[in-house]
């Protein structure tokens, strides 16, 4: 149903440029598969840091389990940008030396920290990961530069460049003016549909804004004959599974249609079954991180709430009767 495809990773190192493509990991596939569901965090599939290896990785396959602190400093990035359409979104991260936050594994606070204190080092491999200041955290995507000769100069920067794009071939429906793309792909979330909320102390002297991006869900199911109608519609509840990149929706029963009318069935247990249907769409909900009623500048308390958006996207049924609906996140 959808494809993650690294586009271009480019690498700028002084005068020197390399346009190279990493391997996806099951990491990162896996991590939209959960994130479908409000149990998981919602930014897990934004690749917010880069990390240099200056000695060799080892070998590497698309199921290897990674940790961050199995390179040596990381790099992280709030330059991130994104072109968005109705079933492809293009995602874009600049990592740069001299402008982001530098986190090294070796040292327990890791402050001040810059590239000219690695001159020397060569680069073996690059790693990329949603907060790779969490040592724990697996990587998502790796590239192997051994063979490229990138060391570290006295006075050269380092720009990495990072280009993803995730295509869907589900038919997108907007049920809300401010939702243009389907927000669960994106990752970051969409700017608040909600508004700000300002709490204030007691002395009504300092306060501070809360503004969250809103994030989307998975939370219901149906059929259709027009993608963008639910003529029938079930709650997702718990009647899914998730095994690694896949999103199963269990135990479906697909109309076929059976019996001619009401009036007319072979016995008391049997009664016509409702007529096919050409679509399986999903309607996804769009929630936003806000303060409760409860919440006090000295005690603060939050709570997930639904922003009244949403948005649709219908899949073409290819099967009848009683049929498990799988969600597949590919490496493109």
């Amino acid at each position: 149903m959808a494809k993650i495809k690294n586009v271009e990773i480019d690498i700028k190192i002084g005068k020197r440029q390399y346009k190279l493509k990493n391997l996806i990991l099951d990491t990162l596939l896996n991590s939209y598969a959960k994130k479908l569901v409000d149990e998981y965090d919602q930014m897990r599939t934004v690749i917010g840091s880069c990390m240099l290896k200056f000695s060799p990785l080892g070998h590497v396959s698309s199921n290897s389990l990674i940790t961050c602190d199995e390179f040596n400093i990381c790099i992280s990035t709030i330059n991130i940008s994104s072109i968005n359409s109705s079933n492809k979104i293009i995602k874009k991260y600049v990592f740069n030396s001299e402008d982001e936050y530098i986190y090294d594994y070796s040292k327990q606070y890791s402050q001040n920290i810059k590239i000219s204190d690695y001159v020397g080092n060569k680069i073996y491999a690059l790693g990329f990961s949603f907060a790779g200041s969490d040592s724990t955290l697996n990587v998502d995507a790796v590239l192997d530069v051994s063979n490229y000769d990138l060391y570290i100069y006295e006075g050269e920067e380092i720009l990495i460049t990072r280009i993803d794009e995730i295509s869907t071939d589900a038919i997108f429906t907007s049920l809300h003016e401010k939702v243009k793309f389907p927000v669960h792909l994106l990752g970051k979330g969409i700017s608040g549909i909600l508004p700000s909320q300002q709490l204030w102390d007691v002395n009504h002297e300092s306060s501070y804004i809360i503004y969250n991006n809103a994030h989307a869900k998975l939370t219901n199911f149906g059929f259709g004959n027009n993608p963008n109608i639910m003529e029938v519609e079930y709650n997702i509840d718990s009647n899914y599974e998730i095994d690694g990149n896949t999103f199963s929706i269990k135990n479906i029963w697909s109309p076929k249609g059976l019996y001619p009318s009401n009036d007319l069935y072979p016995s008391n247990e049997i009664f016509p079954d409702d007529h096919p249907y050409k679509y399986l769409i999903l309607r996804f909900k769009l929630f936003q991180i806000v303060a409760d009623d409860n919440s006090t500048y000295e005690n603060p308390s939050y709570v997930n709430k639904f922003t009244g958006a949403e948005y649709l996207q219908a899949i073409p049924l290819d099967k009848r009767g009683s049929v498990n609906f799988n969600i597949k996140y590919e490496r493109g």
